[in-house]
Protein backbone atom coordinates (compact mmCIF):
# COMPACT_ATOMS: atom_id res chain seq x y z
CA UNK A 1 0.00 0.00 0.00
CA UNK A 2 1.46 3.37 -1.17
CA UNK A 3 1.07 4.84 2.65
CA UNK A 4 2.45 1.93 4.23
CA UNK A 5 -0.99 0.85 5.40
CA UNK A 6 -1.15 -3.45 4.89
CA UNK A 7 -3.17 -6.50 6.03
CA UNK A 8 -2.59 -7.45 9.60
CA UNK A 9 -1.43 -10.33 8.51
CA UNK A 10 1.83 -9.05 6.64
CA UNK A 11 3.14 -8.47 9.94
CA UNK A 12 3.70 -12.06 10.64
CA UNK A 13 5.29 -12.60 6.92
CA UNK A 14 7.33 -9.77 6.33
CA UNK A 15 10.49 -8.56 8.42
CA UNK A 16 10.27 -4.94 9.72
CA UNK A 17 6.86 -4.44 8.86
CA UNK A 18 5.23 -2.28 11.85
CA UNK A 19 1.27 -1.80 12.96
CA UNK A 20 0.35 1.86 11.82
CA UNK A 21 -2.85 1.06 11.79
CA UNK A 22 -3.38 0.98 15.56
CA UNK A 23 -1.18 4.11 16.38
CA UNK A 24 -3.03 6.06 14.29
CA UNK A 25 -6.12 5.07 14.97
CA UNK A 26 -5.79 5.98 19.02
CA UNK A 27 -8.25 4.75 20.81
CA UNK A 28 -10.93 3.99 18.14
CA UNK A 29 -8.23 1.22 16.74
CA UNK A 30 -10.63 -1.37 18.99
CA UNK A 31 -12.93 -0.94 16.75
CA UNK A 32 -12.98 -3.30 13.36
CA UNK A 33 -12.24 -2.20 10.14
CA UNK A 34 -15.93 -2.37 9.15
CA UNK A 35 -17.68 -0.36 12.15
CA UNK A 36 -14.80 2.44 11.23
CA UNK A 37 -15.87 2.55 7.77
CA UNK A 38 -19.47 2.12 8.96
CA UNK A 39 -18.76 5.46 10.99
CA UNK A 40 -17.29 7.55 8.57
CA UNK A 41 -19.71 7.01 5.78
CA UNK A 42 -21.78 9.35 8.25
CA UNK A 43 -19.24 12.16 7.15
CA UNK A 44 -19.26 14.72 4.40
CA UNK A 45 -16.30 15.16 2.12
CA UNK A 46 -14.74 18.02 3.50
CA UNK A 47 -14.59 15.96 7.31
CA UNK A 48 -13.57 13.07 5.28
CA UNK A 49 -10.52 15.38 3.95
CA UNK A 50 -9.67 16.66 7.40
CA UNK A 51 -9.31 13.63 8.46
CA UNK A 52 -7.29 12.22 6.17
CA UNK A 53 -4.39 14.50 7.22
CA UNK A 54 -4.53 12.85 10.84
CA UNK A 55 -2.29 9.78 10.13
CA UNK A 56 -1.22 6.94 7.39
CA UNK A 57 -4.53 5.02 8.94
CA UNK A 58 -6.96 7.50 8.84
CA UNK A 59 -5.44 8.64 5.39
CA UNK A 60 -6.13 5.21 3.95
CA UNK A 61 -9.37 4.71 5.65
CA UNK A 62 -10.83 8.41 4.63
CA UNK A 63 -9.96 7.43 0.97
CA UNK A 64 -11.68 4.01 0.83
CA UNK A 65 -13.03 4.10 -2.32
CA UNK A 66 -16.66 2.65 -1.07
CA UNK A 67 -16.91 5.84 0.82
CA UNK A 68 -16.27 8.22 -2.18
CA UNK A 69 -18.27 6.08 -4.06
CA UNK A 70 -21.47 6.66 -1.88
CA UNK A 71 -21.12 10.08 -1.11
CA UNK A 72 -20.60 10.44 -5.58
CA UNK A 73 -24.08 8.44 -6.15
CA UNK A 74 -26.50 10.26 -3.10
CA UNK A 75 -25.20 13.47 -3.96
CA UNK A 76 -25.79 13.59 -7.78
CA UNK A 77 -27.02 10.05 -8.52
CA UNK A 78 -26.56 9.70 -12.61
CA UNK A 79 -24.89 13.47 -13.17
CA UNK A 80 -21.24 12.31 -13.04
CA UNK A 81 -18.52 11.07 -15.22
CA UNK A 82 -16.09 8.33 -13.62
CA UNK A 83 -12.13 9.90 -13.65
CA UNK A 84 -9.99 7.82 -11.79
CA UNK A 85 -11.39 6.58 -8.87
CA UNK A 86 -14.47 7.15 -7.00
CA UNK A 87 -13.04 10.43 -5.19
CA UNK A 88 -11.39 11.43 -8.17
CA UNK A 89 -15.03 11.27 -9.91
CA UNK A 90 -16.71 13.14 -6.61
CA UNK A 91 -13.86 15.93 -6.66
CA UNK A 92 -14.21 16.45 -10.59
CA UNK A 93 -17.77 16.57 -10.46
CA UNK A 94 -17.57 19.18 -7.34
CA UNK A 95 -15.34 20.82 -9.35
CA UNK A 96 -12.72 20.61 -7.46
CA UNK A 97 -10.35 19.09 -9.53
CA UNK A 98 -10.44 19.49 -13.50
CA UNK A 99 -10.32 16.92 -15.70
CA UNK A 100 -6.70 16.34 -15.82
CA UNK A 101 -5.99 16.22 -12.27
CA UNK A 102 -5.82 17.41 -8.78
CA UNK A 103 -4.45 21.74 -9.07
CA UNK A 104 -1.17 22.33 -8.17
CA UNK A 105 -1.03 23.37 -4.75
CA UNK A 106 1.43 26.29 -6.06
CA UNK A 107 0.33 29.29 -8.19
CA UNK A 108 3.01 29.65 -11.10
CA UNK A 109 4.67 32.80 -9.16
CA UNK A 110 5.38 30.65 -6.11
CA UNK A 111 7.26 27.89 -8.00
Amino acid sequence: HPQGVEPLGNLYLREGSTNCRNPGLGTASVLKDELILAVLGLLDAVTLGRLAVVSKACFAFAFHEDLWRTLLLTEFEADWKFHRHWRGSYLVRRGYWHRDGPPDPLPPSKR
